[in-house]
């Protein structure tokens, strides 16, 4: 989701709080005061069938942001509580309508993908809601529990792990950096592959990156030339294997093949 510090938007306009208060459906009491005012006591709740935290956009925020939004992963902040997205709640907004968050650059209406990471029309519709609502939190006993990941591999332990023999070192400051590896893979003949998981060593430096094979050895030439590990030059003959596309960015989940198939 959002990259940045976000925060609320400040004060709210007296519009806006009259509007809260005609949409509560419960007011635990009213109390007079001289020159005819009127204090709300306790807690406002929203009208049922309101859009709320609890209720819908937990689901929501689980599903789509928190899988790079929580401790370790490359989002920069965690979207996982109700405190944690309500004091980013307009910004969240913002990118989700701007189909720039949750990452994902196939465009619509060419055919369904696996693993799909796109919200709904009727999704982004409860976002709005609740964000114009003031984001009402609802019953927090009824708020569904944060998701667990398991540590390590996603797809189970592997049978084989190949990387890099050398760490590539990024500097805190400067250009992104695309940088190409030259990774053997100590195995000889053929194989077939059930799944491809792409782990990378430090999650929030790495952005994004593309598995090729390159079967006529032109990239472990250039490997080594340099001091630093990798090279720069792109491999023209380096290419993906026959119907598969093996990329990965935050949040991206592993390729696994249907049963029976590899």
């Amino acid at each position: 989701m959002p990259r940045g510090d976000g925060g609320e938007t400040g004060t709210r306009s007296m519009n806006s709080r009259v509007n809260i208060l005609k949409a509560a459906a419960a007011v635990r009491g009213w109390l007079a005061v001289p020159g005819g005012g009127l204090v709300v006591l306790g807690m406002l709740q929203p009208c049922p069938g309101a859009v709320t935290f609890s209720g819908e956009i937990a689901k929501v925020v689980h599903r789509h942001c928190a899988p790079c939004h929580h401790e370790g992963q490359a989002a920069p902040f965690n979207l996982l509580t109700y405190e944690d997205v309500r004091k980013r709640a307009r910004q969240v907004l913002e990118v989700v309508e701007r189909d720039q968050m949750p990452p994902w650059l196939a465009e619509p209406g060419y055919g369904d993908f696996a693993n799909e990471r796109r919200l709904s029309d009727a999704e982004k519709a409860q976002l709005r809601e609740w964000v114009e609502a003031d984001a009402p939190e609802g019953d927090p006993n009824e708020t569904p529990p944060i998701p667990k990941w398991p540590a390590g591999w996603l797809s189970g332990t592997p049978d084989l792990v190949v990387t890099m023999p050398q760490a590539y070192e990024l500097g805190p400051e400067g250009p992104d950096v695309y940088r190409n590896f030259a990774i053997r893979i100590p195995l000889e003949g053929d194989r077939l592959v059930h799944a491809v998981e792409f782990a990378p060593g430090n999650p929030r430096a790495v952005h994004h990156a593309f598995v090729r094979i390159d079967e006529e050895g032109k990239a472990r030439s250039l490997e080594g030339r340099e001091a630093r590990p990798g090279f720069d030059t792109m491999i023209p003959t380096a290419r993906m294997p026959g119907g598969q596309f093996l990329t990965w960015n935050p949040g991206s989940q592993p390729v696994v093949s249907p049963p029976g198939l590899a």
